[in-house]
């Protein structure tokens, strides 16, 4: 069952005092299996629950005030460092559960799937550092390039050397008797 869907049929059936119970709420939600779409939502709830605004969230939705319930959204999201869009969806199923209605009720999603919402803010970083630095990092790639490229033919020249250099030894004899053989009729044609 979707989470606002599974959210607002809790509250129906308990309440909203339920929102005061984190164990019970988040229980309730994974027998609906409303966090399949979205598993991240259990533990933000969780966290958000241990973290001491429970009382907060039920105070904003009993009062229904909308500008209280995203200011609070805020808070949670700036100081626990949590995705804005998934903690908006979150908020959104608590709205639609206690019939608030909101500018944003289907926010549309972060640009890439993610199941861990450190992961991603290491990614965004990860991304920002690269979009802002890309003419640096294209010259450092540059240059590395021809850099492993110089690499690759010095032991390349090196290895066709010493393959050079040892056929050389291994036929010393042959060689040498070339080279004397020639010497030989060189020095033999020369009397005639």
């Amino acid at each position: 069952m979707e989470l606002s869907k599974a959210i607002k049929k809790v509250v129906d059936t308990n309440g909203v005092e339920i929102l005061k119970d984190q164990q019970k709420l988040i229980g309730i939600l994974s027998d609906y299996q409303a966090f399949e779409d979205m598993p991240n939502a259990r533990y933000m709830l969780k966290q958000i629950y241990q973290n001491g605004y429970s009382e907060q969230i039920f105070n904003a939705y009993q009062s229904k005030d909308l500008t209280q319930i995203n200011a609070l959204k805020s808070t949670i999201a700036e100081k626990m460092g949590y995705d804005s869009h998934k903690l908006t969806q979150i908020f959104n199923g608590f709205n639609v559960a206690l019939g608030i209605k909101t500018k944003e009720d289907n926010p549309k999603p972060p640009p890439y799937p993610s199941n861990n919402d450190s992961k991603n803010s290491f990614w965004l970083k990860i991304k920002r550092f690269f979009k802002k630095n890309r003419e640096l990092l294209l010259k450092i790639l540059k240059i590395s390039g021809i850099v492993i490229g110089i690499v690759l033919l010095a032991v390349g020249v090196g290895y066709g050397l010493k393959v050079i250099f040892d056929w050389i030894c291994d036929n010393l004899c042959l060689i040498s008797v070339i080279v004397l053989g020639i010497i030989f009729i060189c020095s033999v044609g020369g009397d005639n």
